[in-house]
C-alpha cells in the first residue's frame, strides 16, 4: 500500500490553502496583534520559531509574499 504523503508546507502560508496571499497577511496581523497585546502568540505566525510574533516574523513574512507575487 501507498504511504499517505505528507501535506506539503509553503512556508508564509498562514492560512493552509496552498498560497501565499492577503488571507494570511490577515492571518498574521491578528496573531501579530494578539501576541503584542495578550502574550498569547500564535505558532503558525511564528515564521522565524523564536516563540512569539514580532516584527521580524513580520519582514520574514513580507519577503516571502512579495516574492510568490
Amino acid at each position: 500500500p501507498d504511504p499517505t504523503p505528507e501535506p506539503q508546507v509553503v512556508p508564509g502560508d498562514i492560512n493552509q490553502d496552498g498560497e501565499v496571499s492577503l488571507a494570511d497577511y490577515a492571518v498574521f496581523v491578528g496573531d501579530y496583534l494578539d501576541c503584542r497585546n495578550t502574550n498569547e502568540c500564535n505558532s503558525r505566525s511564528d515564521i522565524d520559531s523564536d516563540g512569539k510574533v514580532s516584527i521580524k516574523d513580520y519582514s520574514k513574512f513580507l519577503d516571502i509574499y512579495l516574492r510568490a507575487r
